[in-house]
């Protein structure tokens, strides 16, 4: 004997979630919510700031506001937040990946669901044709310290001159990225025939690493751009 109870107790179901879901949509909607991101103050390699504003007028309580951002379109609460306490912010995200494309979005939550502003995307700094002071020390020599110029060029090559003596000491080299670490062979592009090979760790507006060298002990060295 068939029975159509089950399909249509489905069904039923299905229309109680959709209403009870437009219901929220519709209190929000009702509620003077703006929520707008102003701009983005400071770009670096992997850390943005933003600017939000939120003009509210509600009897409701605000549970929660801050930045919703992810690498794909549409950010939510549920991809990488950062929250804040007042109205009006400047968000500081960090960690972020060199030369990526982000997307943003504030948001508030209340009683009644979240509300979003229109996304905005920012991508953080490229590495391509970027030139860097690069400082490496040698703790075998009581620290001494080489203070070079190096580019990196966006076809993967590097051109090093040493600042002291500028168009005496002059190799050419390569880079990679992998995320925010880098590669810097001193020489050419096979590292075990370099005398000195970089690795290091990009961060904000600043790389920090070891270096290894055929003839020296390891030691530090860092970079600032120029």
């Amino acid at each position: 004997m068939k029975t159509t109870f089950f399909p249509t107790t489905i069904f039923f179901l299905f229309i109680t979630i959709l209403f009870s879901s437009c219901n929220d949509e519709e209190n929000l909607s009702k509620e003077l919510v703006k929520v707008s991101i102003l701009n983005n103050k400071e770009v670096t390699f992997t850390s943005m700031e933003i600017d939000v504003t939120i003009t509210y007028q509600s009897e409701n309580e605000i549970i929660e506001r801050g930045i919703a951002w992810s690498t794909t379109p549409n950010p939510t609460i549920d991809n990488n937040t950062l929250t804040e306490t007042a109205n009006t912010f400047t968000s500081f995200i960090t960690d972020l990946t060199v030369n990526t494309a982000y997307f943003f979005r504030a948001y508030i939550t209340n009683s009644n669901g979240t509300v979003y502003s229109e996304e905005k995307s920012f991508k953080t700094l490229s590495f391509d044709n970027t030139r860097w002071k690069i400082t490496t020390v040698y703790p075998d020599s009581n620290d001494y310290e080489i203070v070079s110029q190096v580019d990196f060029f966006e076809d993967g090559t590097t051109k090093f001159d040493e600042l002291g003596t500028p168009g005496v000491y002059i190799t050419y080299g390569s880079w990679s990225l992998n995320g925010n670490n880098l590669t810097y062979i001193w020489e050419g592009e096979d590292a075990n025939s370099s005398t000195q090979v970089y690795t290091g760790v990009i961060s904000d507006l600043r790389i920090q690493g070891t270096y290894t060298h055929i003839h020296r002990s390891d030691g530090p060295w860092s970079a600032t751009p120029m």
